[in-house]
């Protein structure tokens, strides 16, 4: 039986562990396929195809976007990372997503009377989120000042803009579906109760070309992750397992489940 995991963070988007780090737990924890989704990102896709040594491992490229509908995330898996609608769309998303930061940044620096600017932050390796500003800061700053710097961007009035900057539910499958990817429906608890869930899968994902549900979450209740293995069956949607694992104390629940839809799902259409 295949030990998987449909659903981890890396440090490209918000989580805490590097591609490498993430290798090195799915090897302790004996998983046998596993993707990484992070958010409007792609870019550790590409770097797990170049460091994976283990053959018997077996990798799905993925993405995850938070639409923007409250609670509406859509996963990609499978998905051509060289295509070019979804590379562009993904490189417009970032570009104005730097501007905000930085201004945020310039602003910042003036304050706190600091030198500090996006361009500098990707020169040093580090991404642009909140994750690696603060690991840069701590270089810099005693933690105190640091944790004080982090609650300002946060406060500052362009970064809702930044947490609003994101695609419509449409636009996020046509994306994932161009790129020859299969859309699901991530934690579906955050959509509200049973009748509305279902009525948001029949009435506007499926038309859209929804293809999976995330039937296991560590969230969900035995009851709901039935209901909702239920639900695809009944709207014939292939099925996903998730940990949302962001770093090293998620690990209790990486890799909890031995799902292969979405496995068999991709080797039946490739």
């Amino acid at each position: 039986m295949l030990k998987t995991e449909y659903h981890i963070h890396s440090n490209f988007s918000d989580g805490k562990l590097t591609p490498l780090d993430i290798i090195d737990l799915i090897k302790k924890q004996g998983i046998d396929v596993f993707s990484i989704t992070d958010h409007y990102e792609i870019e550790a896709n590409n770097t797990i195809k170049k460091i994976l040594d283990d053959k018997k491992i077996k990798y799905i490229d993925g993405i995850e976007i938070d639409t923007d509908e409250e609670g509406l995330h859509i996963l990609g898996y499978g998905i051509d990372c060289e295509n070019y609608e979804l590379k562009n769309e993904l490189k417009k998303y970032k570009m104005s997503r730097m501007v905000y930061w930085e201004q945020i940044l310039y602003d910042i620096s003036k304050s706190n009377k600091i030198n500090i600017n996006s361009k500098k932050l990707v020169e040093l390796g580090f991404n642009l989120t909140l994750i690696d500003l603060e690991k840069y800061l701590n270089l810099k700053n005693p933690i105190s000042n640091t944790q004080r710097i982090i609650q300002e961007f946060i406060n500052h009035e362009l970064y809702i803009k930044i947490k609003n900057n994101k695609f419509s539910v449409k636009k996020a499958i046509h994306l994932i579906k161009q790129a020859n990817g299969v859309p699901v429906l991530a934690h579906l608890d955050r959509l509200g109760g049973k009748k509305r869930i279902e009525q948001i899968i029949s009435e506007k994902l499926i038309p859209l070309g929804l293809k999976g549900l995330e039937s296991r979450y560590p969230t969900y209740s035995d009851e709901f992750s039935n209901w909702v293995s239920k639900i695809a069956n009944e709207f014939n949607l292939i099925t996903t397992n998730g940990s949302d694992f962001h770093e090293v104390e998620d690990i209790v629940y990486l890799g909890s489940s031995n799902n292969i839809d979405i496995y068999n799902y991709l080797e039946d259409i490739c």
